[in-house]
């Protein structure tokens, strides 16, 4: 199943959401909205003599090298897209 929500869409539930909680938050346009997220960095376990560590099946183990900070522009023509599956789809 995939849900798709427009910037438009998502700036209004936001604005809606954060009225009902008493916040004031009132912007006349949204192009410049920026979302920002933490990311992992992922990068192959190596031994001491710099191979990889392989699992039991042959493949390359991950460890987490750092979290980075990624910014991206949301403006009017974005869109919002969640990927999922229904439960009778399984």
């Amino acid at each position: 199943m995939q849900i798709i929500l427009w910037q438009s869409e998502i700036m209004e539930a936001i604005t809606e959401h954060l009225k009902r909680r008493n916040v004031e938050f009132e912007i006349e346009d949204f192009d410049d909205v920026w979302i920002e997220f933490r990311e992992p960095v992922w990068r192959d376990k190596k031994h001491k003599n710099g191979k990889p560590i392989l699992n039991k099946f042959g493949y390359p183990e991950k460890e987490i090298e750092k979290i980075e900070t990624v910014s991206h522009m949301f403006g009017e023509d974005s869109e919002f897209r969640i990927y999922t599956s229904l439960r009778d789809e399984d």
